[in-house]
């Protein structure tokens, strides 16, 4: 079961974000993460959101692959992606994997 609270607390970061202030969305975020512990489904919900508030692509896509590793996890466990609303996320992190501009390795 998702911890409602827990889900307002992803909900105001959103906000945060949308409103500006990236940074305190960020830090909720990390927060957020470290609080989600080894719940591998909360992990997941977080992750889904901290890369739109990222200055960096490369930060942006760390959490993208944060959300793939979690998304990997739950589904080896599961056997496959059965909730609806992890599919979604799983499919949401591959949308913004795709969108990550590629990163200059000759320097």
């Amino acid at each position: 079961m998702v911890d409602s609270v827990f889900v307002e607390r992803i909900g105001a970061a959103v906000q945060l974000g949308q409103a500006g202030d990236r940074a305190s969305a960020r830090r909720r975020f990390a927060e957020l993460w470290n609080e989600a512990g080894s719940d591998a489904f909360q992990r997941c919900l977080v992750a889904h959101y901290p890369p739109d508030v990222q200055e960096e692509a490369r930060d942006e896509l760390a959490w993208d692959l944060r959300a793939w590793d979690v998304v990997d996890r739950l589904t080896a466990t599961a056997g496959s992606v059965t909730s609806p609303r992890l599919a979604s996320t799983s499919a949401s992190a591959w949308t913004r994997s795709t969108r990550c501009p590629p990163t200059d390795t000759a320097s």
